[in-house]
């Protein structure tokens, strides 16, 4: 009996703990900024591609196609179609 009920236990942790998960993402505040639709170029690289950038508290908190949901939820949304995007590896700052 003991060895029948093992997995039974096994796969309702991992849906409780996947339902917790889905739930957390649900109540995520909603993103300061997104940039739209950008030619995003991430350091890595890699070829460029069209995406979005999300930033949230003064941190990229999403790279990549985002449900249009997440960017309509944005406090602001900034049409990037015609700009370049470097998410978090170019520093504008130089001393010469």
């Amino acid at each position: 009996m003991k060895m029948r009920m093992r997995p039974l236990a096994c796969a309702a942790a991992l849906l409780a703990w996947t339902g917790g998960r889905q739930a957390m993402a649900a109540a995520a505040p909603p993103d300061d900024v997104v940039l739209d639709g950008g030619l995003v170029v991430d350091g890595t690289g890699a070829a460029a591609f069209r995406g979005d950038v999300a930033v949230r508290g003064g941190r990229i908190s999403g790279v990549g196609s985002l449900p249009e949901a997440r960017k309509a939820a944005a406090k602001r949304r900034i049409d990037a179609r015609a700009l370049v995007v470097s998410p978090g590896f170019v520093d504008l700052f130089c001393q010469a």
